[in-house]
């Protein structure tokens, strides 16, 4: 894959996160993972890591978040 693919397809991604359907999706996402304060939460290929503020968020004020980045 070329550089250009890759960060055309993360800008379409970031593009479709950004969308009020796409921030829904994410909200329902993090919702349905049942986290609360005090939990851990890993992030595995977070790619951007556009999910881990409110990964982050979620846990707090005594969680652990943590993003694994893996390399192309």
């Amino acid at each position: 894959m070329s550089q250009r693919t890759s960060v055309d397809q993360i800008a379409y991604l970031d593009a479709a996160a950004a969308t009020t359907i796409g921030r829904a999706y994410k909200r329902r996402a993090v919702d349905a993972l049942g986290l609360r304060p005090g939990h851990a939460v890993v992030d595995v290929g977070c790619g951007p890591g556009t999910d881990l503020g409110r990964l982050a968020d979620a846990v707090r004020p005594d969680g652990l978040n943590h993003e694994v980045r893996l390399p192309y």
